[in-house]
């Protein structure tokens, strides 16, 4: 290890780069690492399987003009828990979604209470 460590200063003098001995650690936090996110088990959380909960609650916001009841079925709250688990990133843009389309009787609180992380 502190091999690769003099050679990582090394590069980093020779190039002009910063040298941050704390990130030559070898990182076990997949959130560094582009569409991988961790489950509650520690599994990784595929591409497809966010993709999945997304469409489920796109379809919810666009069905839940007509029947707003559909922000409380267990289909949508599922895959927000799921969402808000898993990529910060969709969550925050659904959030917005929800809020703009959502009828005026539904509580953005009670969706975000409904879906809060269990940690």
């Amino acid at each position: 290890m502190s091999e690769i460590t003099d050679e990582l200063r090394q590069e980093a003098e020779q190039t002009g780069d910063a040298y941050f001995p704390a990130e030559c650690i070898e990182q076990n936090d997949v959130h560094h690492v582009h569409h991988v996110h961790k489950t509650e088990n520690g599994q990784a959380a595929e591409k497809q399987d966010i993709e999945k909960q997304v469409a489920t609650i796109n379809s919810v916001i666009e069905r839940a003009k007509e029947n707003p009841g559909l922000y409380a079925s267990s289909e949508f709250i599922e895959a927000m828990k799921f969402i808000r688990e898993h990529d910060d990133e969709s969550w925050f843009t659904l959030r917005c979604q929800i809020r703009r389309y959502k009828p005026d009787g539904v509580l953005l609180a009670d969706i975000d209470d409904a879906t809060r992380r269990t940690e």
